[in-house]
């Protein structure tokens, strides 16, 4: 991924899945093995039991995870719940605006 020229390595499900593995256990596997989680909040992925999971699991166990925003409105914004805002919220425009800043709080809160 384009984060690898900054020294993070990345973890993509479609990336690193094949056909006949078992993804809820690597998802689960990579997520433990993981030093942070990013999450992407759109309308989509806040219907995606499975991914609120995963995100949820972060929080339950003081995993590190920033949460970067894709929401358009108001209105999508407060479909976000309550747990996810109480941890490192980005709106996607400021990464846009500044990168190095977004990375330096990524390696920040990851420990890197």
């Amino acid at each position: 991924s384009n984060l690898d020229a900054y020294s993070l390595q990345t973890w993509i499900d479609f990336v690193r899945l094949q056909p006949n593995d078992n993804w809820q256990l690597e998802c689960q596997n990579a997520l433990q093995l993981s030093k942070g989680v990013v999450g992407f909040l759109s309308t989509s992925s806040l219907r995606l039991k499975r991914l609120n999971q995963e995100w949820n699991w972060c929080l339950e166990h003081n995993h590190p995870i920033i949460f970067i925003s894709l929401l358009n409105n108001k209105y999508e914004e407060r479909k976000i719940p309550a747990a996810y805002r109480d941890v490192n919220f980005i709106e996607h425009e400021k990464i846009s605006t500044d990168l190095n800043s977004f990375i330096t709080s990524v390696k920040s809160k990851f420990y890197l």
